[in-house]
């Protein structure tokens, strides 16, 4: 579970999100502290976190966070792609072994929806 700064933590959200998870039976990592903004050292520190091969990530909270495991997502599957290979539009390659899922907290970036992260640099 990729998370922000602490309000779904704070609300109790992450921890309901976490239980449903143990509850069926998945081993749970959560990566906290995503910035506003993420950064590429954020995305790239996160998709090695991912080491232990996850089933789902997921991404909690609002639009950052979301890009962000959006980002890490990718750089776990293929590590050895470029942040500049990343960038180019429609060259996202196909992702093999996990599935994503979005819980957006917010309106209106609509990142739940589109394939494209905003990561600064």
């Amino acid at each position: 579970i990729v998370t922000g700064g602490g309000s779904m933590r704070r609300g109790g959200f992450l921890q309901d999100v976490e239980a449903d998870l143990k509850e069926a039976g998945f081993e749970v990592e959560i990566f906290e502290g995503v910035e506003s903004d993420p950064s590429i050292e954020t995305v790239m520190k996160g998709a090695k976190a991912m080491g232990f091969q996850p089933d789902w990530i997921i991404g909690i909270g609002g639009g950052s966070p979301i890009d962000a495991a959006k980002a890490m997502w990718l750089f776990y599957e293929y590590p050895e792609e470029t942040f500049e290979q990343a960038v180019v539009p429609f060259s996202f390659p196909e992702l093999r072994t996990s599935k994503f899922c979005a819980i957006a907290s917010t309106s209106g970036t609509a990142t739940e929806v589109t394939a494209f992260s905003v990561i600064t640099d």
